[in-house]
C-alpha cells in the first residue's frame, strides 16, 4: 500500500517541474525515479512508526492518520526530488525536517495520532508484533 503515487507528486508540483527534476531533457517526468524515491521515503516513514503502529496504516481504517502520513511522505519526497538537481529550497527542506520530527514524535509517543482506533484503553498505541526481514523488504 502506498501513501502517495508518482501522479500525486506530479499533480502537486506540476508536470514541467517534475520533468525538470527527474530528467535531463524532455517534458515527461521520470515516474520510475519518482516511484523509487516514494518507496524509499514510505519505507522510512513506516520504519519510524512501526514500533508503535501496524504499518502500512490503512486509509480505510485510519483515514486521518493515513492523511497525515501522506503529507509527511510527500514532504520527504519533494525534498528528495529537489535535491536531485541542487540543494532543496529552504521551504522544501523545512517541510522535510518537520515531517521527520513529526514521525519521530509518533515513534516516541510525544505526538498523538488523530484516529482514536490507534490508541488502546490503557493509552498504548495498538501495534501488532512484526518481524520484517531484509528479504521481506526486497
Amino acid at each position: 500500500m502506498n501513501y502517495i503515487t508518482s501522479q500525486n507528486v506530479i499533480d502537486r508540483i506540476g508536470n514541467d517541474k517534475a520533468a525538470q527534476l527527474t530528467t535531463d531533457a524532455g517534458s515527461t517526468p521520470d515516474t520510475v525515479k519518482i516511484d523509487a524515491i516514494i518507496a524509499e521515503k514510505e519505507g522510512r516513514a513506516n520504519s519510524y512508526i512501526s514500533s508503535r503502529v501496524s504499518v502500512p496504516v490503512s486509509a480505510s481504517d485510519y483515514p486521518h492518520t493515513y492523511a497525515a502520513l501522506k503529507g509527511a511522505v510527500m514532504d520527504m519526497v519533494l525534498c528528495a526530488l529537489h535535491s536531485l538537481r541542487s540543494p532543496a529550497p529552504t521551504d522544501i527542506k523545512g517541510s522535510h525536517d518537520r515531517a521527520i520530527e513529526w514521525l519521530k514524535g509518533v515513534a516516541d509517543g510525544s505526538v498523538s495520532l488523530p484516529d482514536a482506533g490507534l490508541v488502546s484503553n490503557d493509552g498504548q498505541w495498538n501495534s501488532e508484533t512484526k518481524s520484517t526481514s531484509r528479504e521481506d523488504m526486497i
